[in-house]
């Protein structure tokens, strides 16, 4: 169903932007337009209902979908800490946006964000979507913040015609169900066929790596994402894989994997997968190797799902592959006119700039179409796939088939904390 004008609410369009999400909070407002609910799959779809309809109560609201929500039941169904939560530098975005954007403050008289906790879970995912889908305030949607979640609700989303923004999910085969095109779906940072061709250039060009060990995160919600890069990285390096191995749980057992990295005595371990089990992972390999200078250890390469706060250097040379890189050369570069200090509170070469994007890309495509009279999902979506989004942005963007036609990826080195474009050929 479409929404025109005249469903218009009194507290607005609804923009909810899913992630996985934690932080404490408060259940009354504790921010300036800003209030937090938390969201537990046990419950009852009545009570989610509830939930969600309570939060219309007041103008101008933010709800995070988030993970470790303090009023969580069932924290246990949160599948990453607070730290390793990607959802958690997406909305960190999306506040930034709502406090320095002009294009939000434009249109915030009008549109409502709300977030959900989806708990990083694709069971939990899917029932919030179900929901929300059956909303007709609901405008757009920003997420969700893991790709196997993110593929399992687009389909529910294009039946419902909402458009989503993507804003950290990379899988190639996300945009695509039943081997269609999903017409609705927006991803903002480059996808992991990039990645891996970032990959490949960072080793050919930097790490100069000749024996190297292959660990893929095979737990739920990183298979989808860790399979698809760890196939396309075997068919590349060839002759150069001396091992390899699939991490199912976390926490990792301290038992076979480092020990097993040890004896192969490679150059390079590349891991693909989340945060939670990168941060394990160098932790373990740094006792096993507690008696080896960092120039005698393997480097360590890591997939753009690992770069999250809480990772640090654990005394290897290790570096990461990310779709986004310096903030500030970008805002500079690509909207001069942009106040001079949006970015002093924000955190380099994080998911905190397409969350920020997100939420500004948005806005101005909900204001063009307001001066026309008529507001609608398909009308938002034809404007998403037709529109360059330059100004007020970190980054530049042009949608073609759902991807953005502006690609590039950065290395980062974790200890130096500095990044570097990678010239992809």
């Amino acid at each position: 169903m479409d929404i025109s004008t005249s469903n218009l609410s009194k507290g607005g369009f609804l923009l909810l932007a899913f992630s996985v999400f934690g932080i404490q909070v408060q259940q009354k407002v504790v921010e300036k337009d800003i209030k937090r609910i938390g969201l537990d799959c046990g419950i009852t779809e009545m009570e989610i209902e509830e939930k969600i309809s309570e939060s219309q109560a007041e103008n101008y609201l933010i709800v995070v979908i988030g993970d470790h929500l303090p009023d969580s039941s069932h924290p246990s169904t949160h599948k990453y800490p607070v730290a390793n939560a990607q959802g958690v530098d997406i909305f960190e975005g999306i506040k930034l946006a709502m406090d320095t954007s002009r294009f939000w403050k434009e249109v915030q008289d009008d549109l409502t964000v709300i977030s959900i906790d989806d708990a990083g879970d694709m069971d939990c995912a899917l029932q919030i979507a179900e929901i929300v889908s059956r909303d007709s305030r609901v405008l757009a949607v920003i997420g969700h913040s893991n790709s196997g979640s993110t593929k399992a609700t687009l389909p529910l989303y294009r039946k419902a015609n909402i458009p989503v923004l993507v804003p950290n999910s990379t899988n190639p085969n996300l945009l695509y169900h039943e081997g269609k095109l999903l017409t609705n779906a927006f991803r903002l940072p480059a996808n992991d066929d990039i990645q891996v061709r970032a990959m490949l250039q960072l080793i050919q060009d930097s790490l100069q790596s000749k024996s190297i060990y292959l660990v893929l995160d095979h737990s739920p919600a990183a298979k989808l994402y860790s399979e698809y890069i760890g196939e396309a990285l075997r068919r590349q390096l060839r002759g150069k894989i001396s091992g390899s191995h699939h991490v199912l749980y976390e926490p990792l057992s301290p038992s076979a994997l480092p020990g097993s990295i040890y004896s192969h005595d490679p150059d390079l371990v590349i891991f693909v997968g989340f945060g939670s089990m990168a941060r394990e992972l160098l932790d373990q390999l740094d006792r096993r190797y507690a008696k080896h200078a960092r120039s005698d250890r393997p480097k360590v390469l890591l997939s753009d799902g690992c770069k999250v706060a809480e990772l640090k250097d654990c005394g290897f040379a290790t570096y990461i592959t990310f779709p986004n890189g310096s903030a500030k050369a970008g805002i500079r570069a690509q909207a001069p006119n942009y106040p001079s200090d949006p970015y002093k509170s924000l955190r380099e070469q994080s998911f905190e700039i397409p969350g920020h994007d997100a939420l500004v890309i948005l806005a101005q495509t909900y204001q063009q179409l307001k001066k026309t009279g008529r507001i609608s999902r398909r009308d938002m979506i034809k404007t998403l796939e037709a529109e360059v989004f330059n100004e007020g942005c970190y980054h530049r963007y042009n949608f073609e088939k759902g991807e953005n036609t502006y690609k590039q990826y950065y290395g980062y080195h974790v200890s130096a904390k500095t990044y570097f474009p990678i010239t992809i050929n």
